[in-house]
């Protein structure tokens, strides 16, 4: 009797666990590689949450970084840019309300207001593609490889970023830890 009633106390509050993880649904920030449908990256985001996007200019071979933040409907909306020159495929024109400084060789364009439902990107090893968010930078190629990611904030189970946490050790995670800034 004993033993029923000890695996019943195990047993109950695990189900209760599992159940849960299909019902609790937390925002999060989801990296697909298009052309395999599967996902390489699945980190905890909400709105009001900032991250960045770097990578090295194809062109201009110089690096660029993206200044997003999550807005209330889960859409990201790009605040503001940085970059070292202004030539090819970089922001020559400022829209209204966006404002350009230049400090210690940089461009910074901030003030900017452009409103996505989802990012698609190329990312490469000659591109160094990374993703800064929670304080952690994510090698992006690494996770990838040379692949066109669909970078999308989504509500999902609470399942899914256990099984994916999962996945993700059992593959050796490929992230570094990083200050804020």
């Amino acid at each position: 009797m004993r033993k029923k009633w000890a695996v019943m106390c195990l047993l109950l509050p695990a189900a209760a666990l599992l159940a849960a993880s299909f019902f609790v649904r937390p925002w999060t920030l989801r990296l697909v590689d298009q052309r395999r449908a599967r996902t390489v990256l699945l980190v905890r985001a909400a709105p009001g949450d900032a991250f960045v996007l770097s990578y090295i200019h194809s062109v201009e071979r110089s690096p660029v970084r993206d200044f997003f933040r999550i807005d209330g409907e889960g859409r990201l909306v790009l605040r503001g840019t940085e970059f070292q020159s202004s030539n090819a495929g970089l922001p020559s024109q400022l829209a209204p309300g966006e404002t350009l400084a230049r400090n210690t060789g940089k461009f910074r364009i901030s003030g900017r207001r452009l409103t996505l439902d989802e990012i698609s990107l190329w990312v490469g090893k000659d591109h160094r593609n990374t993703l800064v968010i929670n304080d952690a930078a994510y090698d992006l190629p690494a996770l990838g490889g040379d692949a066109l990611l669909q970078i999308r904030a989504v509500r999902t189970t609470l399942g899914e970023c256990l099984l994916h946490a999962l996945r993700g050790a059992a593959t050796g995670n490929r992230h570094r830890r990083t200050g804020k800034g």
